[in-house]
């Protein structure tokens, strides 16, 4: 997560507060489905899993391997 937020924060300079480039501009394709670790706030994937799951957003049977979900509710939730 800490790519991504890294990136976002670099976007929004660019485009809102610098006017450097322009939304439509850009395309952004990452590692979808991988559910990482929070290194920010020090919390692990499987938290993360475990919340989905309370919110029925996922199912246990929707993550592979402990690390992967392509569920469209967890891309929505990630998006």
């Amino acid at each position: 997560m800490k790519a991504e937020r890294i990136i976002g924060q670099v976007l929004n300079t660019l485009i809102n507060q610098q006017g450097a480039i322009k939304r439509d501009e850009v395309f952004i394709s990452t590692k979808a489905g991988y559910m990482p670790d929070d290194g920010d706030n020090g919390i692990p994937a499987s938290v993360l899993i475990e919340e989905l799951i309370e919110k029925e957003l996922i199912t246990q049977e929707d993550v592979a391997g402990g690390i992967h979900c392509m569920h469209p509710n967890f891309l929505e939730h990630q998006l």
